[in-house]
């Protein structure tokens, strides 16, 4: 066996380099709209007090509400859209970023037209009074009216990071809230208009963002399309149910808990809340946005049935979401008293509860990353009625159940204390159903899958040296020779491997760093597929090869496209990927 194949760096580097490009992009731009959140209810709990800190926990369930609608939308639909792209299918996924696209018009502005018949009554619904309730009222009004900016923006922003740009997504979050950050001193502080103002901030930066990504368009691959089925955007919303599910669970979450809240503590209860529910989500959707990182890794490598990848992806999103919680519980524990103050939140009396509260949300944030991590990974490989059974246990039953119980018994802080104990419960209950059912069917895949165990491909990762030419070729002949391939086809490969390592090495990496490149052989009938992948800049050498004038340095290339079945190129996950078939 080759030394070069055991390497773990080498072995790891695709998975890796991925994680890189995607990961902090990703968690930024899905962070933005929590930190949007915490934006506002520090700066309305700072120049309007209890009443403004307050309005923001009313209004919470309609971000959720929006949230959850986008999720439903974009989730499942941006998942198969990397499914179909890595499979070559990019027909079909076209067809799935039209139909989201007009699936969140046609709702959103459904939502802007009944906007202002509905808010009032779900206003006092939710229970708020006095100041609190003006101000929710001119909050949710003008976020609502808003719904199409809104939703739009964030199914773009979802599918861009998708599209190979996370860098796009992070800079238009970044355009959002710096904007949202600036309105808001001057429309609030300055201005004095109140809750409307910081509403209006949140518009003014979405469409800046909007504005931002259409300019951008011609970047990326997604493209409108007039051939649309509008199955597939029910194939789509399936996909998207579990993190609907968990949103809309969370605003039902929210509602009740600030109706207990009302009952037992009074107006600071829901003060309280919200300043926790700020800090607990904006803690929560960083590691949320580490889950939607992987999501077009775990998804791109499913669809290519490449196990290897797909495990190593699924364990790294477990050990990230762990890092991320476990950091950020620790900032809450030990500063708990500054968090509460930043809040405006002074007295005296209210301030050991929160603090109290917090403590127990920096736990549950723990419990929590593991749900989301294993909810995700199963949502991606189309489990989606066990992601959604995870996400309703952990969201509706167990959560609403607990706070319920605790609250009436502990109030505001028993309130945290019931929902880490709900995601404790959840956690359990997870590992108790996954378990059954791969006893029940020992193909059903656990949150963490199993080894590849296909003997009948041949994986290298390999440093770009050209002295490792020779190594490669010897090992693509033995492999061809354990499984009966004729050896005209392995020359063809071998042929094919050293024209696209050479234009890698000489033309594509313009870094002294270190880079692998990746090959792929796989016996399938009387068939042999030879997929490389390497991170080089864009280049298919196929269009190349569409030029009818004859380049010596293409010669190869000419051949294994004369005399190869099939060949293909994409630019999937930010690396050049030929698959060929001979």
């Amino acid at each position: 066996m080759l030394s070069f194949m055991h390497k773990d760096k080498g072995q790891n580097y695709i998975v890796n380099t991925a994680v890189k490009r995607y990961l902090w992009p990703t968690v930024f731009s899905v962070a933005s709209v929590p930190i949007a959140q915490f934006i506002d209810a520090v700066i309305l709990g700072n120049f309007l007090g209890e009443s403004g800190l307050g309005a923001v926990s009313v209004v919470a369930p309609v971000f959720l509400i929006l949230d959850a609608i986008q999720s439903l939308l974009s989730s499942g639909a941006s998942t198969q859209y990397s499914i179909y792209m890595s499979r070559g299918k990019n027909k079909e996924a076209h067809e799935v970023f039209t139909l989201a696209l007009i699936a969140a018009f046609i709702v959103s502005l459904f939502i802007c037209v009944i906007a202002p018949f509905m808010v009032p009554a779900l206003v006092d619904l939710l229970g708020a009074e006095g100041d609190c309730k003006i101000w929710s009222t001119q909050y949710a009004t003008i976020l609502l009216m808003g719904a199409p900016l809104l939703l739009i923006t964030r199914l773009m922003a979802e599918f861009i990071q998708n599209d190979n740009e996370p860098g796009t997504s992070m800079r238009g979050a970044l355009i959002t809230n710096v904007t949202n950050v600036l309105l808001d001193l001057v429309f609030v502080g300055l201005f004095g208009w109140g809750a409307s103002g910081s509403a209006y901030a949140l518009l003014c930066g979405s469409l800046i963002t909007f504005i931002y990504y259409l300019v951008t368009y011609k970047r990326r691959q997604a493209r409108l399309t007039r051939e649309i089925k509008i199955s597939k955007l029910w194939s789509a919303l399936k996909q998207g149910l579990p993190p609907f599910s968990l949103l809309i669970g969370s605003a039902l979450t929210t509602f009740i808990s600030n109706y207990v809240l009302l009952k037992y503590v009074g107006v600071s209860g829901i003060a309280l809340n919200s300043a926790v529910n700020s800090i607990f989500c904006m803690a929560q959707y960083f590691f949320i946005g580490s889950s939607q990182s992987m999501r077009p890794l775990i998804a791109t490598f499913f669809g290519e049935g490449d196990a290897v990848r797909h495990r190593k992806s699924a364990l790294l999103m477990l050990r990230i979401n762990l890092s991320i919680s476990i950091v950020f519980g620790t900032i809450i524990i030990f500063f708990a008293k500054t968090l509460a103050q930043i809040f405006g939140i002074t007295d005296l009396d209210l301030l050991p509860d929160i603090v109290m509260a917090l403590r127990f949300a920096a736990i549950a944030l723990i419990f929590d990353s593991v749900i989301f991590m294993i909810s995700y990974y199963y949502q991606v490989i189309q489990k989606n009625l066990l992601s959604t059974m995870i996400v309703i246990m952990r969201s509706i039953v167990a959560n609403i159940s607990c706070i319920i119980i605790f609250t009436s018994l502990y109030g505001a802080v028993g309130l945290w204390f019931g929902r880490m104990s709900s995601f404790i419960i959840t956690l359990i209950f997870t590992f108790i159903i996954s378990f059954c059912l791969r006893e029940k069917d020992k193909s059903y895949p656990l949150f963490i899958p199993k080894k590849n165990t296909d003997f009948n491909e041949f994986r290298l990762s390999i440093k770009n040296e050209k002295s490792m030419l020779t190594d490669i070729f010897e090992g693509v002949i033995k492999f061809g020779e354990e499984h009966n391939v004729e050896k005209n086809k392995l020359t063809f490969i071998n042929i094919l491997i050293e024209e696209i390592f050479t234009n890698t090495c000489n033309h594509g990496i313009k870094d002294s760093n270190e880079h692998y490149i990746e090959v792929l052989i796989k016996v399938e009938n009387d068939l042999v597929m030879a997929r490389i992948r390497d991170d080089g800049i864009p280049f298919n050498p196929l269009e190349v090869l569409v030029s009818e004038e004859i380049d010596e340095n293409r010669l190869g290339l000419r051949i294994v496209k004369c005399l190869s079945k099939t060949q293909k190129y994409d630019r999937i996950l930010s690396f050049n990927n030929l698959i060929v078939t001979v």
